[in-house]
């Protein structure tokens, strides 16, 4: 009896032993360009959540995927000839490439990474602006696929508005500004050297000493670079590197970074009834605060040179096919007193109207300046506010409350 139990132990882990488990791949920020991966159908697998700081992808064990780096090359050098692969989930964080095992994040990282930016003139963007478009090649469908445009100088050093695009395939919605062919993203690209000095003056310990200079105080705002666009407008955290895109920040201030703007993207993206929808959003004016002896002051991350302003709004810009649409301006000001906010609105503010922003009206969390307070504007008022946006044709109705019957079909 005891020799039968102990043969079906050595039997049982030996059957354990080879199972293979799927292939979860972490998604380093640093140090680490990871390939696209594509579904064979030419599909962007999805991430396991839009966490930025803990992405991962899982592939099925035995589950063929394409890996790309397109438009540019794998880093390792025995592939560093190729910008596609196609790769075979083995266990954990081992593919089979050819016959060969290869590491996940040894072996098939990217020497560049493979969501690039290439300069194009953008309608609205001021001539002697620096526009792009960005996107990704779909080796697959043999095409480029953009998914935005931004507009931004770097005299001034700010993003003048960045615009996407949306598409709803059932529950999905995915950004698909538009299609190019396969070669696209090879085209002239910015210098990365405006990211390079926008982040370096943004250093927290740097930027507080001047700040106390320039409001003659140790008692400062918090100010510190947030994103336009996170992780979770993209719907897929494969497209995290657009975070470290140079147009991709704006100074917010205070410890919140301006949490309004982050809820009413998110009521943008959960509302069921947005079919396809353009999202524009950007910077407005200039923010100014006193000084210890009550002078008022432009505050710029960079004063002496009047360099990377700090933003007095950002705004957010959403539109339909069906000639609904909706702005929004939110205050980076979160010490004015909410009186005062609401006495100096741009327009007349809609919000209440909006019952689906369900995040930005809960516990009226819109009227909260230390959140950013939210003006809710139609968009042609807000237009002739808001002189940065790019010029909207026709006339839009405001994307107010649910529609009752579905058989009306989506907004």
């Amino acid at each position: 009896m005891l020799e039968k139990m102990f043969f079906s132990w050595i039997f049982l882990g030996f059957a354990i032993s080879s199972i293979k488990a799927d292939c979860i791949l972490p998604l380093p920020r640093f140090r680490f360009f990871n390939p696209l991966i594509f579904s064979s159908e030419g599909n962007l697998l999805k991430t396991d959540s839009f966490d930025e700081h803990d992405l991962s992808i899982t592939v099925p064990v035995n589950k063929e995927v394409t890996l790309s780096c397109a438009p540019n090359y794998f880093k390792t050098p025995s592939l560093n000839d190729s910008k596609t692969l196609t790769a075979t989930c083995k266990s954990g964080e081992i593919f089979e490439v050819d016959g060969v095992d290869k590491n996940w994040l040894l072996d098939l990282g990217c020497e560049v990474r493979p969501v690039e930016e290439v300069i194009k003139s953008i309608p609205g963007c001021p001539d002697e602006a620096t526009s792009v478009e960005f996107g990704y090649e779909n080796p697959i469908k043999s095409k480029t696929q953009l998914i935005g445009e931004a507009c931004y100088s770097e005299k001034e050093g700010r993003t003048i508005f960045v615009h996407t695009k949306f598409i709803k395939n059932g529950n999905e919605k995915y950004a698909e500004l538009d299609t190019e062919n396969v070669n696209y993203l090879a085209q002239k690209h910015p210098e990365s050297q405006y990211k390079i000095n926008f982040l370096v003056a943004s250093r927290m310990d740097a930027l507080n000493e001047r700040l106390e200079r320039q409001l003659s105080t140790k008692k400062v705002p918090f100010l510190a670079p947030r994103h336009f666009i996170d992780l979770p407008i993209w719907q897929n955290g494969q497209l995290y590197s657009t975070l470290k895109l140079g147009w991709n920040y704006a100074i917010s201030n205070g410890f919140d970074y301006l949490a309004n703007y982050d809820l009413i993207l998110k009521d943008i993206m959960g509302f069921s009834e947005l079919k396809n929808f353009d999202l524009y959003m950007g910077t407005h004016s200039k923010l100014s605060l006193k000084t210890k002896e009550e002078d008022v002051v432009d505050i710029y991350v960079l004063p002496n040179e009047q360099k990377y302003p700090v933003p007095k709004y950002l705004w957010i810009v959403v539109t339909t096919e069906s000639g609904k649409g909706a702005g929004f301006l939110i205050s980076n000001n979160i010490d004015a007193k909410p009186d005062d906010v609401a006495a100096t609105a741009p327009c007349e503010s809609k919000c209440a109207q909006m019952t689906w922003m369900s995040n930005l009206l809960n516990g009226n969390a819109y009227k909260n300046p230390t959140n950013g307070y939210v003006y809710c504007c139609e968009i042609n008022k807000l237009m002739r506010v808001v002189t940065e946006m790019p010029s909207l044709e026709g006339r839009y109705t405001l994307l107010a409350g649910r529609t009752t019957h579905r058989q009306f079909g989506d907004i």
